[in-house]
């Protein structure tokens, strides 16, 4: 899955076997040691499965060794929690990975038992040796950290030799950033941006965004396309006059000086996507938002609303009905308008 090191000194493969042979999870180490770039790819492979690669990343992990990364320098913890928060604000704030509303900790010294979710963090890069860790003061804030030789293969081994070819198709980029923390997502699919021009990469991603609207892989492709920047504004202006995930291009206008007349089933295509992404995240306030709806509302209200969920042509506007259908006493309300 990750590339094989290449030119590897013996020092970093020695680092890397004592680490792999004291790690907790790798008591199954063999007591011969292998060749050197077997012992490296084996690290890099065990390491990337604690970061829950590929499958689950672990966002609050990959965000510090990305930023540490994308430093090339020692941070400070403080440093570090900074960026964390920023990044969490991105998504509604609270911690990456369990969109708890605790604040996201780097350290792992906070006493807050909801933070264990991210609380290893420095744990886990140190028991690897891909960071290392300096007390400066009586802070916890002021501890430094930065990557050890092995933490900056295992950095370029994800985020340079895990991105996304120049050449992948668009599914193939969607699918293998849209798990990722926003900065790292914005990193690992700049090879794939930058071989094509800004209005290219807008349109490719709004075409394979359009029958995906309110999916994870839906919003990813729009976050990217809304990082190409201001290279892109063509194929936006180009979306702008179609309805329904042309929304977006409007809305993507209007932020950047070019406003552009909203459609009338505008607000029902975001109100529908707003639904949807709390149905992954939150599904209990969404059946109890639902529940309240149908509890206060007129059989001919919920009909309204159905009917134009339905007429807006939104991917996800069926899965709404669906949810509505299982909910409401009156399940012929849904049923005859979707006839």
């Amino acid at each position: 899955m990750f590339p094989e090191p290449a030119d590897i000194s013996v020092g970093l493969a020695d680092a890397a076997w004592c680490c792999a042979a004291v790690t907790s999870h790798q008591a199954n180490v063999s007591r011969q040691r292998p060749a050197d770039a077997d012992v490296l790819a084996s690290w890099v492979a065990s390491a990337s499965a604690e970061l829950g690669l590929p499958w689950t990343p672990w966002k609050t992990g990959l965000f510090v060794l990305h930023e540490l990364h994308a430093a090339g320098r020692t941070l400070t913890v403080a440093e570090l929690t900074s960026a964390l928060v920023a990044e969490a604000a991105l998504g509604g704030g609270g911690c990456l990975d369990c969109l708890g509303a605790h604040e996201p900790s780097v350290s792992g010294r906070r006493a807050d038992p909801l933070d264990a979710c991210s609380a290893s963090v420095s744990r886990v890069l140190l028991g690897y040796g891909a960071v290392s860790l300096a007390e400066a003061g009586p802070r916890n804030e002021d501890a430094m950290m930065w990557l050890t030789p092995l933490g900056q293969m295992l950095a370029a081994s994800i985020f340079v030799g895990w991105a996304p070819a120049a050449d992948a198709e668009v599914k193939a980029v969607v699918q293998r950033v849209k798990l990722m923390p926003h900065a790292v997502r914005g990193t690992m699919a700049r090879p794939w941006l930058a071989s094509r021009s800004g209005a290219d990469a807008v349109r490719a991603l709004l075409a394979y965004g359009e029958p995906r609207a309110g999916s994870a892989e839906g919003w990813t492709a729009l976050v990217l396309a809304a990082d190409v920047g201001p290279g892109g504004v063509q194929a936006w202006r180009e979306w702008a006059c179609k309805p329904g995930f042309g929304v977006y291009a409007r809305t993507w206008l209007g932020d950047h000086g070019e406003p552009v007349p909203e459609l009338p089933a505008d607000g029902i295509w975001l109100g529908i996507d707003n639904l949807l992404e709390l149905m992954r995240e939150h599904p209990g306030l969404v059946t109890a938002r639902l529940r309240h709806m149908l509890d206060l509302g007129t059989p001919d209200a919920v009909a309204n609303f159905v009917h134009g969920m339905l007429a807006s042509g939104h991917p996800g506007a069926e899965q709404i009905a669906d949810l509505l259908a299982e909910l409401s006493a009156e399940l012929s309300v849904v049923t005859v308008i979707r006839r």
